[in-house]
């Protein structure tokens, strides 16, 4: 299913209306500081991104996120990648319960 980012519903109501209990994004266009916290913090739900490296921006390279109910899991960790290799990662786990000062700061700025 294609759905639009921008349209006049919530995120929490766009991810409900699909009916799943995970929800992945491919292709998101957008950087960490162009995310509102309505969108990265759906009720309900959990969120994982991975934004894109501004640098590989002109590589056609865009980031991924993945949407989980509540009720379904409860997350521990999250890495990017297939293995330990990759050294830094720009997947965030975005809960406002659970986030650093530091991204509840970023957050409350959006």
């Amino acid at each position: 299913m294609i759905c639009s980012w921008k349209n006049d519903k919530t995120m929490a109501e766009r991810l409900n209306r699909l009916g799943g209990d995970i929800v992945c994004r491919q292709e998101v266009r957008v950087q960490q500081t162009d995310v509102p916290r309505s969108t990265a913090c759906p009720p309900g739900w959990h969120s994982f991104w991975s934004f894109y490296p501004t640098k590989m921006q002109s590589l056609s390279i865009h980031g991924s996120a993945v949407f989980v109910k509540d009720h379904v899991a409860v997350p521990a960790n999250a890495e990017e990648g297939l293995t330990h290799e990759k050294a830094s990662s720009s997947l965030k786990k975005v809960d406002s319960t659970t986030a650093t000062a530091d991204l509840n700061r970023r957050l409350r700025a959006l």
